[in-house]
């Protein structure tokens, strides 16, 4: 959001999401591995279609008070 919070959106709304819950890397996509934390979610709302969620989530860490950042990159063989 360019601010302190983060937003996820087109989350299914057949997920069980609500305020307070940890928010972890899937590990999908192999970009990052399974299971980092990420977030806490601060606001759950449901889209006006109904069809999906916009989640709003607290980062576990201050982007402003970071000094050094780990990138991790996947090295694709072909």
């Amino acid at each position: 959001t360019g601010g302190s919070q983060c937003e996820m959106f087109y989350v299914s709304a057949d997920e069980d999401v609500q305020e307070g819950d940890r928010v972890l890397t899937s590990g999908q996509g192999g970009i990052f591995p399974k299971g980092l934390p990420v977030g806490r979610v601060a606001k759950v709302q449901r889209s006006s279609n109904g069809i999906s969620l916009a989640i709003v989530v607290e980062p576990f860490v201050k982007f402003s008070r970071l000094e050094e950042v780990l990138l991790v990159f996947s090295l694709a063989t072909r």
